[in-house]
């Protein structure tokens, strides 16, 4: 994830998740992206719909075009929690069926008079997908939301140390980030040893609206200078959904937009 060479770029299918996910692949393939992060809340990519036969395919598309499969991602915010815990045991066996290196989930909604209780479930339910993925050797990214148990970067840094697996990994969201960190510099610093995976959004207002870089109130340039501070050269993955008339119009522009802020790092 971090060294010499070009940095990575992806994107999310969640953004095309009214397209078949073979369009959602060929499209951001001829778009230019050379990663994919593929979210299990597609409907094509619903537990249920994933036989081996059909993970096999899928995968010999993205050999065909030549994507790296970044991630694949199962946060489940709208199902009940129950659901949530067993489609995340599920996701687990469907990642090491396709060969992914990590695992993308988040926590779940704080509830204030029971938050202590609810850092300590968390902290057991993790050391134990942990082990699940253990023959896999997949690792399990934790991703910081707002209004959710992990929220910030201090939850991120203290689950880490909490959970003390050496698949245990991290997720940053640039826009989340954005909402609940005061530096979002120090926080990259602060998340250095356990980086294996970034999400690429704007903000504006304080508001999450998971907008194209350079459309909202990040700083890119310290972004950027942060990175190569710790020697992440990705991969970085576009997590937006508005901006533009169509996912293909958005992801077009994110790459444009990064390549206009990150320039002198980022190939044509």
């Amino acid at each position: 994830m971090s060294g010499g060479g070009p940095l990575r770029f992806g994107y999310r299918t969640l953004d095309f998740v009214s397209w078949k996910i073979e369009d959602a692949i060929t499209r951001i393939a001829e778009l230019g992206y050379e990663g994919i992060e593929l979210c299990l809340e597609h409907p094509d990519l619903a537990p249920r719909n994933l036989t081996p036969s059909r993970v096999r395919y899928l995968l010999s598309l993205l050999q065909d075009y030549g994507l790296e499969l970044t991630a694949l991602s199962y946060q489940g915010l709208n199902d009940q929690l129950e659901i949530r815990r067993r489609n995340t045991q599920i996701a687990i066996e469907i990642a090491s069926a396709f060969r992914a290196p990590v695992l993308i989930i988040a926590s779940r909604r704080a509830e204030p008079p029971r938050l202590r209780a609810q850092w300590d479930e968390l902290v057991m339910w993790y050391q134990q997908l942990c082990q699940q993925a253990e023959a896999s050797g997949l690792r399990i990214a934790v991703e910081a939301i707002p209004d959710m148990v992990v929220h910030r970067t201090e939850d991120l840094c203290r689950m880490v140390h909490d959970v003390q697996h050496p698949l245990f990994a991290v997720n940053f969201d640039i826009g989340h980030a954005a909402l609940t960190d005061d530096d979002l510099s120090w926080a990259i610093y602060s998340l250095s040893q356990w980086l294996v995976h970034v999400h690429l959004d704007d903000v504006r207002s304080q508001q999450e609206h998971h907008l194209i870089p350079g459309e909202g109130q990040v700083n890119w340039t310290e972004l950027k200078e942060a990175f190569e501070s710790i020697g992440y050269r990705g991969p970085f993955v576009f997590d937006v959904r508005q901006g533009g008339n169509s996912p293909e119009e958005r992801a077009a522009r994110c790459l444009e937009a990064i390549r206009k802020l990150w320039s002198e790092t980022v190939p044509a």
